[in-house]
């Protein structure tokens, strides 16, 4: 979904603990390439920047959610915004009338902008809510405009995205898009797995690219559990859509901390990701798909990488309960798991 990554000239480098996703706009106009102008800006001249900018047609992140942008000033309890949040800009101005906010362009940029932020609220577990300036100034965690924040700390003048924005219309697009803690709570589309005499309901897809202990947090959160290398295996005997782990392997990159965890890898991982996956729509062509992610597993009791089967079954990575909780990199992913209780 992200066309590329441009890192923004400002910014902090790591620290950011998201609590909100500041929604702005750009005071540009509806322009194809408003998501790339808006990332030049930040990458040479702005003394600001966001963390994603978007248009009708692609989405350019440039700085990672891990690091702060600087895109809202001031502070909620003693934080710096810009160090609990995720901003988002989006190509458009805070003058723009209802009319506006919902004609071809817009529709199909809040359309891609809703996506994006249902899976980051599904990444940081940030609730998926419209938060007022009293809610923001409360410290509560959710979705608001740059002018919540403006009310919520009397700090700036900054009204976008403007009294027009569609945001009802906004935030049922941002429910519909999470996909994940929709089935969560529904079962619907879980696939049933046999161990033993165990029996459990498995979500159909992964939640990419999550830190150990942040897999743990959302599994947790969503009252499900992590599955056990025994648990991926039988998801992998049952899953009609392989992956051949082998081709995701990234081969030509240098194995540091940085390249494996870095937004350039995720992206190009997503993409590879989408082409193995070409012609197969959840539901229709496939209920099950496996091999793309190792799992964050309980290991023994304890939090672990385990799975990226090859096509023979056999797996890429063996048990490993060393790394840190915080640990992430191109490779891991989430395996939401229920357990059925007879």
């Amino acid at each position: 979904m992200i066309s590329k990554f441009l890192q923004a000239k400002n910014y902090y480098r790591g620290g950011n603990r998201p609590n909100l996703i500041v929604i702005h706009d750009m005071e540009y106009p509806e322009r194809p390439t408003g998501a790339e102008w808006c990332a030049d800006y930040f990458a040479t001249s702005a003394k600001a920047s966001a963390h994603y900018c978007v248009d009708n047609d692609s989405i350019v992140q440039c700085v990672l959610d891990t690091d702060g942008a600087w895109h809202t000033p001031g502070s909620i309890g003693g934080v710096e915004i810009n160090r609990q949040s995720i901003g988002i800009e989006h190509a458009g101005y805070a003058k723009q009338t209802a009319a506006e906010w919902r004609d071809a362009y817009s529709t199909a940029m809040l359309e891609m902008s809703a996506r994006l932020v249902a899976e980051l609220c599904v990444k940081h577990m940030i609730p998926a809510v419209k938060l007022s300036p009293e809610q923001v100034r409360a410290g509560a965690r959710g979705i608001c405009g740059h002018d919540d924040c403006t009310k919520a700390t009397k700090v700036g003048s900054h009204w976008d995205p403007g009294p027009h924005f569609p945001w009802d219309w906004y935030m049922e697009r941002v429910r519909a898009h999470m996909e994940i803690p929709t089935l969560a709570d529904s079962e619907d589309g879980w696939v049933p797995i046999q161990l033993g005499s165990e029996r459990f309901i498995v979500a159909p897809i992964y939640v990419p690219f999550v830190g150990i202990g942040q897999a743990a947090d959302l599994a947790a959160s969503l009252g499900c559990e992590l599955p056990t290398p025994a648990l991926v295996d039988a998801i992998w005997l049952a899953a009609d859509l392989k992956i051949d782990a082998s081709q995701m392997v990234i081969s030509d990159h240098d194995g540091t901390t940085l390249t494996m965890s870095s937004a350039a890898t995720f992206l190009r991982v997503e993409k590879k990701l989408e082409a193995l996956m070409a012609g197969h729509a959840l539901g229709v062509d496939f209920r099950l798909l496996a091999g793309a992610f190792k799992d964050v597993c309980n290991i023994g009791g304890k939090l672990g990488l385990y799975g990226w089967h090859r096509p023979d079954g056999s797996v890429i990575q063996p048990e490993y309960t060393k790394h840190a909780r915080g640990w992430v990199d191109y490779s891991q992913g989430l395996r939401l798991v229920k357990r059925v209780i007879a």
